[in-house]
């Protein structure tokens, strides 16, 4: 195995990113993690290191550098396979690590760099850097292997970055910087932008943020409600959440139906009727077109999902409640509710959320949308 190397950024004549670009060329695998991203970092590490490569990110937010227009570049790179958001904002513990790591993981070899460099361009150019490039095999895979378990075990306390929607939501609540705006910025080592943020930003629903000033919902405690409206109810909360809740079965007997059933959860509920009957009882049922199906009752509603806080989208998705009360199932107590995911699924489908907590909340007045989060 080729020993490792330093590379002191303008204190030596190397130059790390074309030699992690050529070290790396022929590995397809790869997570990132840095504290802060601009898009001219975002750019060279796209453009000059990634090539085809599959990558996972951990970035870090709320710390007055990672901006919107650097995730949003991410986002438009095929070779983004997923992002992930940390929350810098709490001061005592805040995301600093800096990793490039590409690898094949059947072969059990890569390239693993750990240093100083952000995902900016004085982490990449401008500034005085350190990093250490090592060569993996079989003897350190072990390496990756605990730069993946550890960075894996945060997902589910991460913003699961999916689409640009989500970035107004950020910038707006003050997680994010706007490169627009041309402001001289300072990287901040320990004190984050929003200091009574949690680790993990509780982004105000979108009418409370209508309705209230930007430094009122930075100044809402961490461990209150993400500002349902009050004429909203809580009508639901479920048991941990499962694979066959979020469509991620890796059993070989389990299969992705594309739905959920409304199990009475940790409220209770009657799950033979009362989704039917009492929460979607206002909705316009009808039977299934198909005649053999009469027995299905199908109704739309919109849905307003957000996950952490963070705003992810409204969606019309179908209700399906199964009328027989002669089957098995009914005379188990099983649930006859049940919920197709539609266009949310690929917001859903998130091991991620697995032993994370769904929510629904149902308002006052019959024409809004429910109101359905996942959160801790």
């Amino acid at each position: 195995m080729l020993s490792p190397k330093i590379f002191f950024q303008r204190l030596d004549d190397a130059d790390f990113v074309s030699e992690l670009a050529q070290v790396s060329i022929n590995y397809l695998e790869g997570i990132v993690s840095v504290a802060f991203a601009r898009k001219n970092g975002t750019d060279i590490l796209c453009n000059k290191i990634l090539n085809n490569k599959k990558v996972i990110f951990f970035i870090g937010i709320n710390n007055g550098v990672t901006s919107k227009q650097a995730l949003e570049y991410l986002l438009d790179q095929d070779t983004a396979q997923e992002i992930y958001l940390v929350n810098t904002g709490n001061a005592q513990a805040i995301f600093h690590p800096k990793i490039f790591c590409f690898y094949n993981a059947s072969l059990g070899q890569g390239i693993l760099s750990i240093g100083s460099s952000n995902l900016t361009s004085g982490g990449f150019e401008k500034n005085i850097e350190a990093n250490l490039i090592l060569h993996i095999d079989g003897s350190n895979w072990n390496l990756v292997e605990a730069i993946r378990t550890n960075l894996n075990s945060i997902k589910a306390e991460c913003i699961y970055l999916h689409d640009k929607q989500q970035l107004d939501d950020l910038l707006l609540n003050g997680f994010l910087e706007d490169e627009n705006k041309r402001e001289v910025f300072e990287a901040r080592s320990s004190t984050p932008v929003n200091p009574l943020s949690s680790r993990i930003p509780k982004v105000q629903l979108h009418s409370v943020i209508k309705s209230q000033t930007l430094s009122n919902q930075l100044a809402v405690p961490a461990q209150q409600s993400f500002g349902v409206p009050q004429y909203y109810s809580h009508v639901w909360q479920s048991k941990p959440l499962t694979e066959r809740d979020l469509n991620v079965p890796t059993g070989p007997n389990t299969n992705v139906t594309g739905s959920m059933l409304w199990k009475r959860g940790l409220s209770n509920l009657d799950q033979l009727h009362d989704f039917y009957s009492k929460i979607f009882n206002g909705l316009a049922w009808h039977p299934d077109n198909n005649p053999i199906k009469s027995h299905l009752l199908r109704a739309n509603a919109q849905f307003d999902i957000y996950i952490h806080g963070v705003f992810q989208g409204s969606f019309n998705l179908t209700l399906t409640h199964n009328t027989l009360t002669n089957t098995r199932s009914y005379k188990q107590g099983n649930s006859m509710t049940s919920i197709s995911w539609g266009d949310a699924k690929s917001i859903i489908a998130n091991p991620a959320y697995l032993n994370l907590y769904m929510h629904l909340y149902k308002s006052v007045n019959p024409s809004d949308p429910f109101i359905l989060t996942i959160e801790n």
